[in-house]
């Protein structure tokens, strides 16, 4: 019997993460009545004696931790198929739609594109890090993954950064999208005339309404945001090509003439190094997969797949996407860093209404990012309460599963959105999102650092690594390149923060890029004073302990028709390569 094997033996075969039910009955007709009070009383907080699955063997807060990540139900809400499409184009939106023309306008194209592909790479290594920790331990959230294997203080620290940047991501990108819709200002469209404040009151009504459905309605609406994202990227790829090879209205071939005129760089090798600054904010919330993944039916399935799906992410949106727009858009064009470039080189291009068409793409795109936010902010909140770093309840959940407290606290921070009807409330967002661009960097950073010292412990335990459901096809070199990476942006950061590009050094400029490095400090010394914990030495990782249940006689089962397709059908073994 292999490590792992043993490991799950105490639970009985339970299974209930590899999301095969039985002895399921006929759902029984509801009246509308029935399903009213059915509705009210789903908010009712849940009992941990009858969460529907098998607690054989397991610890209140391993009980917790499944409650939220199954939504109490025994059972996961969301399919491999939720888990790729989120890896592939779920929280893209402000970041590449809207900030990437800052980039463009600092850096120029060069800049651009050197600074996606290398913290694309740095993504890359991340999630295979995280994939690898995702199949093999239980966990509501991968932050507790920084307290296992760093230190519980930092891991303290990192979770709460966490949670604070989605947030703020959440009021961040609905005052965005009336920002958006002001767009159509110059067509006198009556839309852009409502005050804004309407606007984000849609959104928000909205993103309540579908925190309703719990983690079954997030994953059912990034499934259509995302497709309505992978159409729009692979229509505008094409729009692309045709414009850049003299297809347009005017005939006109462009070819790479704007990397001669006015140029591949605007700014040097600092313009490079926001480019890759600026770029962490764009992929942030790629990491989100991994929590849909964690709540799938199957997660040794899920992870390799998202893991994939994230390949294409880069490819399609971060690389291919943004050398479209570098092509067709000068980084001397007036409106770049106030108007989305992708609107701007439809515009330039001359095709009408089609502008008008992708500006509701990037408006969905915003709203799917706050979908996103809600989500993952009350997910981490909870696990921080079954933890015992946040408020106990916050570690409840309602008879659907729903982290209730965490999702109202989620919401009511969404408030800060109705900030858009004050007059400077552009001051207020500058600090909101200078808070966020580096929390993700902090998680990136030390998931990397929890896969090397992951797999020092089970070298010194004599765990094969054969025994693994799934491992990270980068190992610890990848692990290494992540931290290694990650790091390097976070000191462009300081450093840009320090010397601006193209204005001279400004104490609150200075405070405001790098917010979040003190209360990230703050957090982890408070912890730290308050439990005099000592780090998790290597004598102490625990590799052994709070495994992921899963029937070994079924994985095994599923491995072997699998490997029967793979011989024998084409159409499988090349669906297989890319997803």
């Amino acid at each position: 019997m292999s490590e792992l094997e043993k490991g799950n033996s105490g639970l009985g075969g339970s299974s209930f993460d590899s999301g095969y039910l039985t002895n399921e009955t006929a759902p029984t007709k509801r009246t509308t009545k029935q399903t009213v009070k059915k509705f009210f009383s789903d908010f009712k907080p849940n009992d941990l004696q009858d969460v529907g699955f098998d607690t054989t063997g397991l610890t209140e807060k391993e009980i917790r931790f499944e409650m939220i990540k199954n939504e109490g139900s025994g059972k996961a809400k969301l399919t491999t198929r939720h888990a790729i499409v989120s890896s592939l184009a779920g929280a893209v939106g402000t970041g590449l739609f809207i900030g990437m023309g800052n980039s463009l306008k600092s850096g120029g194209p060069g800049a651009v594109l050197i600074g996606f592909a290398i913290t694309g790479i740095t993504v890359l290594c991340f999630m295979g890090s995280l994939g690898e920790l995702g199949v093999r331990y239980r966990s509501a959230s991968f932050t507790t993954y920084v307290s296992r294997f760093i230190d519980e203080s930092w891991g303290f620290a990192c979770a709460w950064m966490y949670a604070l940047c989605w947030l703020i991501v959440m009021p961040i990108e609905l005052i965005t999208s009336s920002i958006v819709i002001r767009y159509w200002h110059e067509d006198n469209n009556a839309a852009a005339k409502v005050n804004p404040v309407a606007w984000v009151s849609i959104f928000y009504v909205c993103i309540i309404v579908i925190t309703f459905f719990g983690v079954k309605g997030y994953g059912e609406a990034e499934f259509v945001f995302s497709s309505i994202k992978v159409l729009a990227a692979i229509g505008f790829i094409i729009f692309g090509i045709v414009i850049d090879a003299g297809g347009g209205p005017n005939h006109k071939y462009i070819g790479a003439k704007l990397f001669d005129n006015p140029g591949s760089f605007a700014s040097g090798f600092k313009g490079v190094a926001l480019g890759i600054v600026n770029s962490a904010f764009a992929y942030g919330g790629t990491e989100i997969s991994g929590l849909a993944a964690a709540s799938s039916n199957a997660p040794h399935r899920a992870f390799p797949a998202v893991v994939k799906s994230v390949v294409w992410r880069i490819c399609l949106f971060f690389i291919t996407l943004t050398l479209m727009v570098c092509l067709l858009v000068p980084y001397t064009e007036e409106g770049l860093g106030v108007t989305s470039p992708f609107v701007i080189a439809i515009n330039n291009a001359g095709v009408r209404g089609l502008p008008s068409v992708f500006n509701a793409v990037i408006i969905i795109s915003v709203f799917s990012v706050a979908n996103a936010a809600t989500f993952a902010a009350s997910r981490v909140i909870s696990t921080l309460a079954v933890d015992g770093h946040a408020p106990a309840v916050f570690a409840t959940t309602d008879r659907r599963g729903r982290p209730t407290a965490a999702l109202i606290l989620t919401i009511l921070f969404g408030g800060l959105s109705f900030l858009a009807a004050y007059e400077d409330y552009g001051q207020v967002f500058d600090w909101m999102y200078a808070f966020v661009s580096l929390s993700f960097l902090y998680l990136w950073a030390s998931i990397s650092i929890s896969l090397i010292r992951h797999r020092i412990a089970l070298k010194r335990d004599g765990i094969p690594l054969s025994s693994l459901l799934y491992r990270s096809p980068f190992g610890i070199p990848g692990a290494i390149i992540g931290f290694g990476a990650t790091s390097t942006i976070i000191a462009f950061q300081l450093w840009l923060a320090i010397v601006p590009l193209h204005q001279s050094p400004d104490p609150q400029a200075f405070f405001k890029q790098m917010l979040s490095l003190p209360v990230a400090i703050f957090l982890f010394v408070a912890h730290k004073l308050w439990t005099r914990k000592a780090p998790v030495w290597s004598k102490d990782l625990d590799v052994t302990s709070g495994l992921r249940t899963y029937d070994m006689e079924l994985v095994a089962t599923e491995d072997a028709i699998h490997s029967e397709k793979m011989r024998k059908n084409l159409m499988y073994r090349i669906y297989h390569i890319f997803c």
